[in-house]
């Protein structure tokens, strides 16, 4: 993390601070117990993920409101493209989904996991700690 600049760290660690309660209902009732090692709000480059596993190459992402703004969607497809272009899969859910069909979510998210592993792109835990 020592490439991520400082206001970026700072945001992070303000935001795990602060998470939505969609955020912190899927970390605490799903997957702070995976053992594929999450992180929450995590630096990816210049830009912060939920939820992101080095391991599965994985970010989730749970949006509100402000994403379905025409700001927040152009930054969010150019965010995801950054993300892309890294290899990395980009799932997204929305508050809304979290709160009406925490089962489904959860679901879509194994499922994921689940193809990944089968594709066999899983890292090893030695490489789980760097930085993009």
């Amino acid at each position: 993390m020592r490439d991520v600049p400082a206001h970026i760290r700072r945001y992070a660690r303000a935001m795990r601070r602060s998470m939505t309660p969609e955020e912190r209902r899927i970390w605490h009732d799903f997957l702070s117990c995976s053992p594929y090692h999450f992180r929450r709000q995590y630096p990816v480059g210049g830009y912060i993920a939920d939820f992101y596993s080095h391991c599965l190459r994985l970010v989730i992402e749970i949006d509100g409101g402000q994403h379905f703004e025409q700001d927040g969607w152009t930054y969010d497809m150019k965010r995801t493209a950054y993300m892309q272009a890294r290899q990395l899969r980009v799932l997204r859910f929305t508050n809304a989904q979290v709160r009406k069909d925490f089962l489904s979510v959860c679901e879509g998210i194994r499922r994921a996991i689940q193809d990944i592993a089968e594709v066999g792109v899983i890292r090893s835990a030695d490489e789980s700690g760097r930085m993009l």
